[in-house]
């Protein structure tokens, strides 16, 4: 019986490495080498082209007949670039629910970038994580309401019910703090820079942001004489 020998092969990413290594076709790469390539890309803008190359092979293949390969392969770059922009378009945040879910995470995602001006990258992010929390927290309440209550509204309890609705109230303390976290991040964020006009050469800012004339110190000590 001939024993079974494992060999490993090696295969880099086409759009960091822009090659496929075989180990019928080429020589061992040294992994220092591969993962300096990748470091390189994703570290700088500037070589990171994954996204040019996946826009210009979506171009190309906008054509008005394909084979059915190619429709496949348009489908599965359409999906690539669209979670490329997944911060922009809101894909990852809506992605947290069902399908069914969507248009509704869509919309509530939409008001808090309208009423908060959220127009950078932090400030999606931020976007992000007030909806995720907000829908964790309600989802969890829901479930809480319905393992308390039948829809005929009769409650029965259990030691397992005890312990599920124990796990469920700490989730939902859980994303509760994380909620008034980021709420209160977005909200430092989007305050606009406090601007002061002192029109005297007398005057000092101290640490609480108060404003004091030497003028009006000097007439108190004289009425305390």
């Amino acid at each position: 019986m001939s024993e079974m020998v494992y060999k490993p092969k090696l295969t880099l990413y086409k759009a960091m490495t822009k090659e496929i290594v075989k180990k019928e076709e080429s020589k061992p790469v040294l992994l220092e080498d591969a993962l300096k390539q990748i470091r390189k890309d994703y570290a700088n803008p500037d070589t990171f082209d994954n996204e040019r190359n996946l826009l210009t092979k979506f171009h190309n293949l906008s054509k008005e007949k394909l084979t059915d390969e190619q429709t496949k392969q348009k489908e599965d770059i359409s999906d690539e670039i669209a979670f490329m922009y997944g911060l922009e378009n809101g894909l990852w945040a809506t992605g947290i629910g069902h399908r069914r879910d969507y248009s509704t995470l869509a919309r509530m995602r939409q008001k808090i970038i309208r009423d908060y001006d959220c127009k950078n990258s932090l400030e999606l992010m931020l976007a992000d994580s007030i909806l995720a929390c907000y829908w964790r927290i309600m989802k969890n309440e829901g479930i809480i309401s319905r393992l308390m209550e039948t829809a005929d509204r009769k409650f029965s309890f259990d030691q397992l019910k005890v312990n599920v609705l124990k796990e469920l109230n700490k989730e939902v303390d859980l994303a509760n703090r994380r909620l008034g976290v980021n709420i209160v991040l977005l909200k430092e964020i989007k305050q606009p820079a406090l601007k002061v006009n002192v029109k005297t050469n007398n005057a000092f800012i101290g640490e609480n942001q108060q404003f004091n004339n030497n003028q009006a110190l000097k007439d108190k000590n004289n009425e305390s004489k």
